[in-house]
């Protein structure tokens, strides 16, 4: 752990809040372990200046941690790269250039539930005061607590269920005489499987999210604000840096997302003149006088060297096919994705992917060129 040691000096409380966190799940701490070396090698400058600044709290880490994998995708293909610490200057989280101009990338996440990390570190709290319990515990989530949620009712429901979920697991397993054999506490939201370790040690063994089914049209709202968050975020940057082109970095860990859903999202969707009109003939309608009103957005990215790209994303007809918008992508209905040059996203698989945008600002556009990173 001499590279974990290294990133964390000077922050020792931290450490071991990380290494207590991540005891039952050694992979993490080797994963991290190996992600800094290698980050060490490319000479990434700042890691352990932004832990000791930045850094309080586990969830601080896994952002951290998101952070450090787009800066070991950047580093190999970088001059220079550091990550820099945001409580001391008001810019993104990393800063890499390629010998010449210097760009950002600004960082977020979508991870497994936010219930599973707020039981995860139940558990593990009532396993420290309970030692002498012995129990090994694995959490089975019900449908209704997998689910990723953002409107605030919703979560608020969840929020509930999970208390008295936990409630109810905390009275039983208090109550209960000292099991011999397996037994099962099946609450509101989640099931919770119990036996006895050999070693008469507690241990929270997993916490399982049920298979729940998300449609894109769930998924796509959820991604798009936490990109367009990230995105407006550029115009609070100290002024130097606001001259340098900016990305947004989406490490996605959640299964099933892949490229389509991103281009759906960045793009939007469209339909070809005669895929249409069968439709609307099918439907027994005029076909109707389209009128775009993104259209001089559209026009003047196809000036300045997107005209390729833009009739191969449908956004502008090409010489065999007349595009119909049929749902716009972020890059042009939201305002705030002007501040943003491309999204890099981080796939669960581990590969990466770049969607460059055609219509930000003209100070950091790319202007139908492909960035040094990508290749």
């Amino acid at each position: 752990m001499d590279n974990i040691d290294w990133a964390f000096k000077g922050s020792e409380t931290i450490k071991d809040i990380f290494i207590q966190r991540c005891r039952e799940n050694k992979w993490n701490i080797i994963y991290f372990d190996n992600l800094l070396r290698d980050l060490r090698e490319y000479k990434c400058n700042g890691i352990p200046e932004k832990l000791s600044r930045d850094i309080r709290t586990f969830e601080q880490i896994l952002s951290f941690f998101s952070e450090l994998k787009f800066a070991k995708y950047l580093a190999p293909k970088c001059a220079r790269i550091s990550m820099i610490p945001t409580s001391t200057v008001r810019s993104a989280d990393i800063i890499f250039s390629d010998g010449g101009s210097e760009c950002l990338i600004e960082v977020t996440s979508m991870r497994d539930t936010e219930i599973s990390n707020k039981i995860m570190s139940y558990i593990r709290s009532f396993l420290m005061e309970n030692k002498d319990l012995g129990y090994l515990i694995g959490v089975e989530l019900k449908e209704e607590l997998s689910k990723i949620e953002l409107n605030r009712e919703e979560r608020k429901k969840q929020y509930d269920m999970l208390k008295n979920s936990l409630d109810t697991f905390n009275r039983i397993v208090l109550s209960k005489p000292h099991a011999t054999s397996p037994f099962k506490i099946d609450t509101e939201g989640a099931i919770f499987n119990i036996e006895l370790t050999e070693q008469g040690k507690s241990i929270l063994m997993y916490v399982q999210t049920a298979c729940v089914k998300i449609e894109d049209d769930e998924l796509l709202p959820i991604i798009s604000n936490l990109i367009l968050w990230k995105a407006e975020k550029r115009a609070s940057f100290d002024s130097d840096y606001k001259k340098m082109k900016y990305y947004v970095g989406f490490d996605c860990e959640i299964d099933l997302i892949g490229n389509n859903l991103f281009d759906e999202l960045s793009y939007g969707t469209s339909e070809t003149y005669h895929e249409r009109l069968r439709k609307e003939w099918h439907e027994k309608m005029r076909f109707p006088i389209l009128f775009n009103p993104n259209e001089s957005k559209i026009r003047k990215a196809s000036k300045t060297g997107w005209m390729e790209f833009l009739a191969k994303k449908f956004l502008i007809p090409d010489s065999s096919k007349l595009a119909h918008r049929s749902k716009e992508g972020i890059f042009i209905s939201e305002v705030g994705m002007d501040n943003v040059t491309g999204v890099i996203v981080r796939f669960r698989t581990g590969k990466f992917g770049f969607y460059p945008n055609p219509f930000c600002e003209k100070e950091i556009n790319l202007e139908g060129e492909t960035p040094f990173f990508v290749t």
